[in-house]
């Protein structure tokens, strides 16, 4: 199937007509999870990996270790959100950079909030002027915080489960507060703050703000809306006097001149979520995967061979690592005295050890959690050795090191074969033996911006991009369990469906917030070709980690379709599915409302206000508990969060669901 990278010729447009591919989806941002099993062959599964050196080592797949579609370049720069739990929040130094005195100041983000609590703070100053907040009613206002005084919106709502651009912007002395690019209040003073203090995204001291934040920017000295206007379409830059410019990367960084550090507070998460249409698409050249760990017994392995070691000479090591807990992890180790062994030590530090013997190098920033970081440790003339965290040796340090490394089993992702498992993904992971690719005399290196690929002397090479069944959207990795596998016949559209046997297949996924609705409008869609029809229920789809909470389960029993959540069915579909044929579902949220569509035809609604969320994992297939497996066929299946894409009788699909 063709991949156009954003850019749509006619060429290109009729080529993806003729392979029966959407070309464009207006929706296609609030897609949060999209499979559609046109990967790599008829059987295939997730759990075959492969090095892509020249060498092409056999990888053994230990444990549930899986692969997919996240990557640190799954989303272009600028595209990307960070998510808060409602206590999480980033905060700056104090500076004066963010003391305006009388002059105009903007401060702007794109909010997506999950829950309506009351006070949430968008942006909170250490001296509480100049603050935003959301007062979240059931219409929803955005109070200005003016000092001791609240100025308190009316008229614009800030709406919960979709992306709103708040702007606070000072001109002349004046403040104007705009909701998606309409005035929603104005106030003609404001203190004039000339101290420096520092600001808190998503709040720093209490009524956090929960939900996604998107392209935050703050501008001294600058009014950037003046009168209404339409919100940005694409990710905002560093203009002129860009003090602060962040939550769109895939990694906690600031954009501006200044590249300050944050103070993480409570496990923010860098997300493959935003307001911008995406402009990618998943290819394996430019997007590549990750390695998905679970913690417990998941690990790779390779025999031991002299080229997976440094030995005496120069060398370079480089990955990408995006961990989901704290604490010690392994992510490269040669189990064998002066084996070669690279970890997050117990106080999150990153280390370089000369294995059973000694410390090389520690580093001096904590590894990140929830969020990509790229490392780099390499070796160069005269035994000069450094790491690069994000670039930077400051963050992990230099040392010579005149080890000669010894071969022996490599493990990724585990201490040898047992402990310290690595709790995460890995992407872009290699290994050059004979070349200091980066010159260790440079304190800074260019962050890559692609995936690795195989140069001179490469020996291992591992981009995790042979996932037969991934998320199209690449947000999601998701594990094969059983046989569940790629099939090339049948399929409804593209070049394979998802096959589960019945007995033991289902899908696990992991990245649990981006199919949590709350209470807001939703999607799941898809083609589904059942096997069998049994009059026991068969689970499609399940959100929950027990029999009763709010997570939800799209499933089948007697052809019949229902949602079970909050320990009750929710829905029942008025008419019923058949088996060996394929049928085109829809469950749908709008305002409110649920409704069930088979073929495009409105088979019963119901009203149902209450919170859907993803508390555990998300099981395709099989319910939170393995069981009630579904046997069939699926393709094309699509959740759409934040969007009721349909409202009445509607025609199924006629080709395959965009990627873009």
């Amino acid at each position: 199937m063709p991949q156009y990278n954003g850019v749509w010729t006619l060429e290109a447009q009729a080529q993806a007509q003729s392979n029966q591919q959407w070309v464009t989806d207006p929706n296609f941002k609030n897609t949060t999870l999209l499979l559609q099993a046109d990967g790599t062959g008829s059987g295939s599964q997730n759990q075959t990996f492969l090095d892509g050196s020249t060498n092409n080592f056999f990888i053994t797949r230990n444990g549930n270790t899986t692969q997919g579609s996240f990557s640190p370049f799954s989303q272009a720069p600028g595209f990307w959100s960070n998510y808060f739990n409602g206590s999480s929040y980033l905060q700056t130094p104090s500076s004066t950079n963010y003391a305006f005195g009388t002059g105009d100041f903007t401060i702007e983000a794109f909010f997506f909030p999950t829950a309506t609590t009351a006070n949430l703070r968008l942006f909170e100053f250490s001296d509480n002027n100049d603050n935003v907040g959301a007062n979240t009613t059931s219409t929803g206002t955005i109070t200005y915080f003016n000092g001791s005084t609240n100025t308190v919106s009316t008229g614009l709502p800030f709406t919960a489960n979709q992306w709103n651009h708040v702007a606070v912007v000072r001109s002349s002395g004046t403040v104007t507060v705009y909701v998606n690019g309409t005035s929603a209040l104005t106030q003609a003073s404001t203190p004039n703050t000339t101290s420096a203090r520092s600001v808190g995204i998503a709040g720093i001291s209490n009524t956090y703000f929960p939900g996604y934040v998107s392209n935050v920017r703050i501008l001294k000295g600058t009014a950037a809306y003046t009168a209404t206007f339409t919100p940005p379409t694409a990710p905002l830059t560093a203009i002129t006097n860009t003090q602060l410019l962040t939550c769109q990367s895939n990694r906690f960084v600031d954009n501006s001149v200044n590249g300050v550090s944050f103070t993480i507070g409570s496990a923010p998460q860098v997300q493959a979520f935003g307001p911008f249409a995406p402009a990618l698409q998943w290819t394996p050249d430019v997007v590549g995967g990750s390695g998905y760990f679970d913690g417990t017994s998941d690990y790779l392995s390779l025999a031991s061979n002299a080229n997976l070691t440094p030995a005496s000479s120069t060398y370079t090591f480089e990955c990408w690592v995006y961990r989901t807990a704290s604490g010690a992890m392994t992510i490269w180790d040669t189990s064998v005295t002066n084996g070669f062994y690279i970890h997050i030590n117990g106080s999150n530090k990153i280390v370089l050890r000369s294995y059973g013997t000694a410390d090389i190098i520690t580093s001096s920033l904590d590894a990140p959690v929830n969020a990509w970081f790229n490392l780099v440790v390499a070796r160069g003339a005269a035994n000069s050795t450094k790491m690069w965290i994000n670039g930077s040796s400051t963050s992990g340090g230099s040392a010579t090191d005149s080890t000669t490394y010894v071969a022996a089993t490599t493990y990724i992702g585990i201490y040898d074969g047992s402990t310290v498992p690595l709790t995460g993904y890995i992407a872009g992971m290699r290994l050059v033996k004979g070349s200091d690719v980066y010159g260790v005399s440079n304190s800074t290196i260019t962050i890559p911006t692609a995936p690795p690929t195989a140069i001179t002397n490469t020996q291992f090479l591992a981009n995790f991009t042979n996932a037969g069944i991934y998320d199209g959207k690449m947000g999601n990795v998701l594990e094969t369990v059983g046989n569940a596998q790629v099939s090339t016949n049948p399929v409804k559209y593209g070049s394979g469906s998802m096959y589960f046997d019945g007995s033991g297949d289902y899908l696990i996924g992991r990245s649990t917030d981006l199919l949590s609705f709350g209470t807001g409008d939703f999607t799941i869609e898809m083609w589904i070709n059942p096997s069998s029809i049994p009059a026991s229920d068969r689970v499609i789809m399940d959100t929950r980690s027990s029999g009763s909470d709010s997570g939800y389960t799209p499933y089948i029993n007697g052809g019949t379709l229902k949602i079970y959540s909050s320990a009750a069915d929710r829905i029942t579909s008025t008419s019923t599915i058949a088996a060996n044929v394929w049928s085109h579902i829809a469950f749908v949220r709008a305002s409110g409302t649920l409704a069930i569509y088979i073929n495009g035809v409105q088979s019963g609604t119901a009203a149902y206000t209450g919170s859907m969320t993803c508390p555990g994992r998300i099981t395709i297939a099989a319910g939170f508990d393995n069981a009630a497996n579904y046997s069939g066929f699926i393709d094309d299946l699509r959740v759409t969060k934040g969007v009721a894409r349909y409202f009445t009788n509607f025609t199924p699909p006629q080709q395959a669901l965009p990627r873009q």
